[in-house]
């Protein structure tokens, strides 16, 4: 779909919402968008756009509370591309969804919990882990903490 994210970009924008749109590997179009319910509704209506090369077929949208991380709308060329504009929260969501993907949502802990504490060596504990559950994991991580 040659242009849709830039058509995204500036209708997301012109409803003054935050967030970013990226296309997914399978040839489908991520979009974060936060911002006032009734903008939301509308936006919506107004990206499902069918219009030669673009022809959106079907959008799903799952609501959740907004988590403030955006200061802006973009447009990402890359799955995980940083833009120099981003914040620093916009910026940290990217690298999280980044080490989930990578590592699955455990071993990513695990990476955060020596990462955090600034020392040890993750590939070579990470085969010691293999045994342990998430909450294990998580009351290693605030034992340490503490």
């Amino acid at each position: 779909m040659a242009g849709y994210r830039s058509k995204v970009a500036t209708r997301a924008k012109a409803f003054d919402l935050k967030g970013y749109v990226r296309n997914l590997p399978d040839g489908r179009v991520k979009i974060i968008a936060e911002g006032a319910d009734a903008d939301l509704e509308r936006f919506i209506k107004a990206i499902k756009i069918e219009n030669p090369p673009i022809k959106v077929e079907d959008i799903k949208a799952e609501f959740s509370e907004a988590t403030g991380a955006y200061e802006d709308f973009f447009e990402m060329e890359s799955e995980w591309e940083i833009d120099a504009s981003m914040s620093l929260e916009e910026i940290r969501t990217i690298w999280i969804e980044a080490l989930v993907k990578a590592l699955g949502p455990v071993d990513a802990v695990r990476f955060l919990q020596i990462f955090d504490l600034g020392k040890g060596d993750y590939t070579k504990e990470r085969s010691g882990w293999l045994d342990q559950n998430l909450d294990e994991i998580i009351t290693d991580i605030k034992a340490k903490r503490d």
